[in-house]
């Protein structure tokens, strides 16, 4: 479950998108200029805290996960911090019982050595919702699951097979923590879970993911601003790439899961880092043609062109007609890393000497509306940019002094 609450914070920059994507550029450009003015920091940090039932008056943390997400460069890191683990003699989730929210990210803070920006609290009832919107998802169990817990109303049975889960089955079988390495062992099983989840909400249609946030929304509680949830939304429309960190943990002989101190500094420095664009690393380009004159012949001399200049083909290639033709080239810059602008800038002068690119950053406002009214254009024709993308080129007619 650990994992599937970052898919649940997740969901409301994707209902974002399905307003961004769904309505007319002249009704969406008044809100994109609202929201682009907001700045958010990146790499920005989301602490993510799955709340478990509320017994005696007592609610701890069952879920803590710290979200990172580098805009920049597309990017979402997702770590997780134990239930377990014990951090100045007593365990963390025992904080947010104490202190709430302020307390425990004051811990997290400390922990991480970073600072939390947001907040995102779920209970179990979001992943029920989450399971029975995407599921049945299919499970291996290797090892007998057998736990009743009276107070919490919670009975995990689990015999070897293969399942297929929903909700309620679901949370029961990412809870379950009485393996041999406890606390351990479930994040793997929620890490597999994920996985799948992720690819079910991708599969699914803008609208039933909007349909799914607003069952999500009255059992989410967090100090996002709707600002900042359009403007992360609009960073991220051209998709994302995730990855994990597990948290450097070592299990003592008498059951207690305390930090690794040699491997602790490795993690700090894992969350702040930012990647350096390899200089392999390929970017996701879509070549248009935006001549006069329309050929098929265009895509096969392009491609060889970029296949021997630099060693790979666009993702995708636009070769018909689409009611337009310019003079000169353009480039539009999809992605806010500056790197990525750099680097094509080099590439297309590589690629095409004689000729004078004007290459926009779309997202820093330049060129916006122009951006926005190419796309409108190539979807009135059934063409779609192959999203994710980092950029989209437009090879027009050469100017002649």
């Amino acid at each position: 479950m650990r994992r599937a609450h970052a898919v649940l914070a997740l969901l409301s920059v994707i209902t974002a998108l399905y307003f961004i994507f769904e309505y007319p550029l002249n009704v969406v450009t008044p809100f994109l200029n609202r929201f682009l003015e907001v700045r958010i920091p990146s790499p920005f940090y989301i602490l993510v805290v799955g709340r478990d039932r509320n017994i005696e008056g007592t609610s701890r943390s069952d879920v803590i996960i710290i979200l990172k997400l580098d805009h920049k460069d597309g990017k979402i890191g997702v770590a997780n911090i134990p239930r377990d683990l014990i951090w100045n003699g007593r365990k963390v989730n025992s904080y947010y019982a104490e202190g709430g929210i302020d307390l425990l990210k004051k811990v997290v803070e400390e922990i991480a050595n970073i600072h939390i920006h947001r907040y995102a609290i779920f209970d179990y009832e979001s992943f029920k919702t989450l399971g029975d919107a995407l599921g049945p998802i299919r499970v291996v169990v290797k090892q007998p699951m057998d736990y009743y817990d009276a107070v919490q109303d919670l009975r995990i049975n689990f015999k070897p097979g293969v399942y297929y889960l929903n909700g309620q089955q679901l949370l029961a079988y990412v809870r379950y923590r009485k393996g041999g390495l406890g606390d351990l062992d479930r994040i793997r099983r929620q890490r597999e879970v994920l996985k799948i989840l992720v690819y079910k909400l991708m599969s699914e249609d803008v609208s039933e993911i909007a349909k799914i946030y607003s069952t999500l929304s009255e059992k989410i509680k967090t100090d996002l601003t709707v600002e900042e949830i359009f403007r992360i939304a609009l960073d991220y429309r051209k998709g994302y790439k995730m990855s994990f960190l597990s948290f450097p943990s070592v299990l003592t002989d008498d059951g207690m899961l305390l930090p690794d101190k040699k491997r602790l500094e490795d993690f700090r420095a894992a969350l702040k880092k930012e990647e350096e664009l390899s200089e392999h690393e390929i970017l996701r380009v879509v070549l248009v043609n935006a001549k006069k004159r329309k050929t098929k012949i265009f895509q096969p001399i392009e491609e060889a062109r970029w296949k021997k200049i630099i060693g790979y083909r666009p993702v995708q290639f636009v070769w018909e007609d689409l009611g337009q033709h310019i003079s000169g080239s353009v480039a539009y810059v999809t992605s806010r890393d500056e790197r990525v602008y750099k680097k094509l800038a080099s590439m297309l002068e590589k690629l095409y000497p004689h000729r004078d690119f004007k290459i926009y950053k779309v997202a820093s406002l330049e060129k916006l509306e122009d951006y926005y009214k190419f796309i409108s254009l190539m979807a009135s024709k059934r063409k779609y940019p192959a999203y994710p993308i980092d950029a989209i080129v437009l090879l027009g007619d050469v100017q002649v002094p």
